[in-house]
Formats: C-alpha cells, sequence, structure tokens
C-alpha cells in the first residue's frame, strides 16, 4: 500500500501530505494531523486519553518535512524523508527520533475517550506500565497485574506506635 501511493504521488508530482493519524512505535502516542494541527493521544489496548494539541509552524527549515509547537511552547518535528507510511518524530532536545507510523484511522478506543476519573486514571497508568515499559521482558520484572486501586481494606492494618511523653527533664 505504502509503495502504490508513492507512486501515485509521484506520478502526479504531488508530495505525500502528512495529513492523517500516525502511531509512534513504542510509547502509545498516536498523533492526528489536520491541516496546521496535530492531536496527540495516549493509547493502549484499553484505554484512551487525548494528550497535548499544536500547531505547525509556517517557518521552513532545512531538514524537516514539519515543525510544530504545542501550548506549552514545546517544538517537535518531522524529519524530511521517510516514506508515505513511515516517518521521524523528534521532539528538540532529546536524544533520539521516533518512528511514526500512519495508521487508516484513530485506534477504535479512542471512539469513546477514557473518563478522567480515579479508578479510570489508574487504568490508564496500569495499562501504560504494562504495554509500554521497555525494560519488564529485559530485567525479568512483572508489570502491573491488575487494573485494580488498591483501597483501605486491602493494607496492613497496623497498630499506630506507641508514644508517651514524659515530664522528667
Amino acid at each position: 500500500m505504502a509503495l502504490a501511493w508513492t507512486f501515485v504521488a509521484a506520478a502526479s508530482g504531488r508530495t505525500p501530505t502528512l495529513e492523517g493519524v500516525w502511531r509512534s512505535q513504542g510509547y502509545g502516542n498516536v498523533f492526528e494531523i489536520k491541516g496546521p494541527t496535530v492531536k496527540a493521544f495516549e493509547v493502549t489496548a484499553t484505554t484512551c486519553v487525548p494528550g497535548f494539541t499544536a500547531r505547525r509552524n509556517k517557518t521552513t527549515i532545512a531538514g524537516r518535512e514539519a515543525t510544530f509547537t504545542s501550548q506549552d511552547r514545546d517544538v517537535f518535528f518531522i524529519r524530511a524523508g521517510g516514506s508515505s507510511g513511515h516517518k521521524l518524530l523528534h521532539s528538540e532536545g532529546s536524544a533520539s527520533d521516533v518512528r511514526i507510523d500512519r495508521l487508516p484511522r484513530l485506534p477504535a478506543v479512542c471512539d469513546d475517550p477514557t473518563p478522567d476519573t480515579p479508578t479510570d486514571n489508574f487504568e490508564v497508568f496500569a495499562r501504560t506500565w504494562a504495554e509500554h515499559y521497555i525494560s519488564f521482558d529485559l530485567k525479568n520484572r512483572p508489570g502491573p497485574k491488575s487494573s485494580k486501586p488498591i483501597g483501605r481494606t486491602s493494607l496492613p492494618r497496623r497498630r499506630p506506635p506507641s508514644c508517651s511523653i514524659s515530664s522528667k527533664g
């Protein structure tokens, strides 16, 4: 499919557009680019949380296909090159690039974003940790097994320490 798009773009003299949906390899980020706006989403298999929004800068910079600035003034850009289905995203100040791959649409889990509640926030944390933290397999460490928050009833009961105040000086 990517080869076909590249051929059509080359034959028509047009450059493939960045417009569309892109998923990062690792990290659980999905980016939706529409016109001058990019919207980020933090995505797991069962959760989708809207992230930042950024605007495309009008200035052209050599080596960059597009540069975006978020409301917090964070700058990131898509490197020139790649293919119509794969690009490199770079956040200014970071040491490495992140590969992004074109998707046909936002993941279905984003059709109904995850509510902002304590239980759902824990679910997002647990799923993100389990799906996107790269060192679990390398360090032979388990990730979170349950997405149920720890309640007071599951904490061990402890007797408060005894405290005595002496009047002797």
